[in-house]
């Protein structure tokens, strides 16, 4: 059996030449454990720590501070964290992370540009307020502790608890030519998860001894693929595409008040530093 217990959290986190599109990532671990194996760095679009479905920045494992990341051509706010490894492959159990803003990206040949209206998109515990979508408060009087009082003992505390719960909008998309990229302009407030798919499967196969159904019949006439995380530009290959904002259960307000995808030739991309954390 493997080591169970992880090796510390990684205590800061700081960038350097943050203006820049290669950017001096440095870091404290001052006590490595005698089983420490390397760092790992990864980032996501978004302002999220979803460790999970970040983008590895390397190849490997780092040994040391510091390292030059590449983040050119990432516009909008992304989260980069790091996290120590063991050689048994155990993670650091909270990432020290930094948050960025790289705004938007200056477009060269633009071939098109969709504002979605957010009253018209598809959602999931989401209410449009104003111009505006947000996580309505999934709140409860009363605790599920029946044997507890109604009151907190704390008078200045709020009667009603509760938390806002995952929601999400999709944005669907149709590109008017398969040439360049799609990059995406999001304006949000909360911790979010950014996705897409493709949703153009071919509606006969080029087997032509197939059938156009399947024998399930409970199956769509065409595919529509997984859910794979943002992580920047994309070249276009194909015609329809999905989007998703995520936004996980938190204790605070998720607000989304701007989506829109870019289909561009080109970007070029300037941006600064908004934030860093330490664990």
């Amino acid at each position: 059996m493997g080591k169970q217990l992880p090796p510390p959290d990684v205590l800061s986190f700081d960038v350097q030449n943050s203006f820049s599109s290669v950017k001096k990532l440095v870091w404290d671990y001052p006590n490595k454990p005698l089983d420490f194996a390397g760092f790992e760095i990864r980032y996501c679009l978004g302002n999220t720590l979803d460790w999970s479905h970040g983008q590895k920045l390397h190849d490997g494992l780092l040994l040391s501070s510091p390292y030059d990341a590449n983040l050119g051509g990432i516009a909008g706010v992304y989260t980069v964290m790091i996290k120590a490894v063991d050689t048994t492959g155990n993670y650091s159990i909270n990432p020290a992370y930094a948050v960025f803003n790289e705004g938007d990206a200056d477009v060269v040949n633009l071939i098109e540009e969709q504002i979605y209206d957010l009253s018209t998109v598809e959602v999931s515990n989401m209410e449009l307020v104003g111009s505006t979508l947000k996580i309505p408060l999934s709140a409860q009087l009363w605790d599920n502790d029946r044997t507890a009082p109604l009151w907190s003992v704390n008078k200045t505390a709020p009667l009603w608890g509760g938390s806002y719960p995952l929601g999400y909008a999709i944005f669907k998309y149709k590109a008017p030519s398969k040439t360049g990229k799609i990059k995406l302009t999001i304006e949000t407030d909360g911790v979010t998860n950014i996705y897409y798919r493709v949703n153009d499967g071919a509606l006969w196969s080029l087997d032509k001894t197939a059938s156009l159904w399947d024998n399930d019949r409970t199956k769509p006439l065409w595919t529509i693929g997984e859910w794979i995380p943002y992580t920047g530009e994309f070249d276009i290959s194909l015609s329809r595409y999905e989007f998703k904002v995520e936004y996980p259960t938190q204790n605070y307000q998720s607000v989304l008040s701007h989506f829109s995808v870019i289909q561009d030739a080109e970007d070029i991309v300037t941006g600064k530093q908004i934030g860093r954390a330490h664990v």
